[in-house]
């Protein structure tokens, strides 16, 4: 949801509040964001914690819910809500309380002071974007991998339903990567083992023009060998192709970058 690049005014108001509803596996990625300039609000999963941090004119908010012996990424469906509101003081001062809570149980709050007098929202990223890590206010930078759903943005008496208009395909709203309207449970990351010195998987082509991450976990008595190789394609300028690669040697993990320089 881009404003911006429509021409169109942004999303002004003295209160909004996003909520949402989301079940994954994975402890990190992006769940919303939206901002205008300087001004933003960023919503995220972090190491299995909710994560929210805030710049409204020259002031900055963190607010973390990560309670202790609770995880958010337990493949269980988690409700967040987030609420701003805006309140002059003065003529030239005004205060803004934040409020998250997750499953109506966890719940912070923190408040800031300065000159602004509206909220402003001029884009919208549900889920993640082109480039997570440069979103202002990210302390993250993957996209979410998971099912959301209803989420909502209101703002005033206006209420964006987000997920409903890029289902049923509202020019507001720009789809990007592999989206399903539906929730399908992830795929079981089963172990594999080789069983023999030659054995090994072939794979498609680990393609990251930004960004990117692997992770796994290994389980061996043996204290060398391969276990990650990524290379491109050759230059004719270069002496050899990018490379990525991560082994055991010696029992010690090493890994190996380079990007042809």
């Amino acid at each position: 949801y881009d404003l911006s690049r429509t021409g169109g005014e942004p999303i002004v108001s003295t209160q909004d509040s996003i909520s949402l509803t989301f079940k994954t596996r994975q402890s990190t990625g992006l769940l919303f964001h939206t901002g205008d300039g300087d001004d933003y609000l960023n919503l995220a999963l972090k190491d299995g914690g909710v994560i929210l941090t805030m710049s409204l004119g020259n002031g900055k908010l963190d607010v973390l819910i990560k309670p202790i012996r609770v995880r958010f990424d337990d493949n269980q469906w988690h409700k967040v809500t987030v609420h701003r509101r805006v309140q002059e003081i003065s003529a030239v001062t005004s205060f803004c309380r934040l409020t998250a809570v997750v499953d109506g149980v966890y719940s912070e709050h923190s408040n800031t002071a300065g000159t602004f007098t509206m909220l402003s929202s001029s884009r919208v990223y549900v889920g993640g974007s082109e480039n997570t890590i440069s979103l202002p206010g990210s302390r993250i930078n993957s996209n979410f991998y998971g099912c959301l759903r209803k989420v909502e943005f209101t703002a005033d008496t206006l209420k964006l339903n987000l997920v409903e208009l890029g289902r049923t395909g509202s020019k507001l709203i720009a789809v990007h990567g592999h989206v399903d309207f539906m929730c399908q449970e992830p795929e079981a990351a089963d172990p594999i083992t080789f069983t023999t010195r030659a054995s090994h998987l072939v794979v498609p082509t680990w393609d990251a023009t930004r960004t990117g991450s692997i992770s796994l976990k290994i389980r061996t008595v043996e204290a060398d060998g391969l276990i990650i190789y990524s290379s491109g394609p050759r230059s004719s300028h270069l002496a050899q192709a990018d490379l990525f690669a991560l082994e055991m040697v010696g029992g010690h993990l090493y890994l190996h970058l380079d990007l042809g320089s």
